[in-house]
């Protein structure tokens, strides 16, 4: 029963359940654990931060082991996404999948409430439109993480979400919205050592949209935060941004220079 186990500290997991067997020693699926404070380790709360839910939130007791364990559960059972309240834990799943097709960007964005269907960023997107067409209101969707996190994929998928909502003829303002990333992932991604398209920048992207009509009225980056000195100099086995080999990589271009 969960009412025995703790969250204990592991050395490579973070934090596992685990139950005393006696002192110091505590028993966890990754083998024995000795811990210095016995006495500081949170109870679990309840068998269902066991199961691997859907939102966070709903847990009786919401601690990073409980998070961490939550979303280390789904990941297994290939659930990329786990909610904590209006905020989306994404994990890189390194694999194509199939659940960003135009079947499920309908399902999210025909349901009534987003939030209750599976966590998905799709969600995140229609519950943004939500507060922008219902409230009349600005919305952000603030996308970080750790290089090779998966936040360049993500916001292609917000994009592609926002562009698909929205009303407009083929070749308008739309389709030109998805037309952006390429042209700053080129003059801002490089290869690092841990990702060959690794985003070094930051940027903000303002999306004008009238929410009665949902046309798209028009897009502007606001902020676009560089990384300047990878122009001057990589570290090993790292390269500089892709705009310079893709010139490179034109002969008339280079017959110029």
């Amino acid at each position: 029963m969960s009412s025995d186990l703790v969250w204990v500290p592991h050395p490579g997991a973070a934090w596992l359940p685990g139950k005393c067997k006696g002192g110091q020693v505590f028993e966890t699926e990754l083998g024995d654990v000795v811990v210095e404070k016995p006495q500081d380790l949170e109870g679990l709360g309840g068998d269902q931060v066991l199961d691997g839910v859907n939102d966070c939130c709903v847990l009786a007791n919401v601690t990073p082991g409980a998070i961490l364990h939550t979303v280390r559960k789904r990941y297994g059972e290939h659930n990329i996404y786990t909610n904590v309240a209006n905020v989306l834990i994404a994990l890189n799943p390194f694999r194509p999948l199939d659940i960003y097709s135009t079947e499920y960007l309908e399902l999210y964005r025909r349901t009534v409430d987003p939030s209750a269907e599976k966590p998905h960023i799709f969600a995140l997107c229609a519950q943004a439109f939500s507060g922008l067409t219902g409230g009349a209101r600005n919305q952000s969707v603030l996308i970080s993480g750790e290089s090779g996190a998966g936040k360049t994929e993500t916001t292609k998928l917000v994009l592609y979400y926002t562009s698909a909502v929205l009303a407009g003829q083929d070749g308008g303002l739309e389709d030109l919205l998805m037309e952006i990333n390429p042209v700053l992932e080129a003059f801002g991604n490089a290869k690092t050592i841990r990702n060959n398209n690794s985003s070094r920048f930051g940027k903000w992207i303002e999306v004008q949209v009238n929410p009665g009509t949902r046309n798209l009225l028009g897009v502007t980056v606001i902020d676009y935060l560089l990384e300047v000195t990878r122009v001057c100099g990589q570290g090993p086995n790292e390269r500089n941004y892709h705009i310079f080999y893709q010139l490179a990589k034109d002969e008339d271009i280079c017959k110029g220079l």
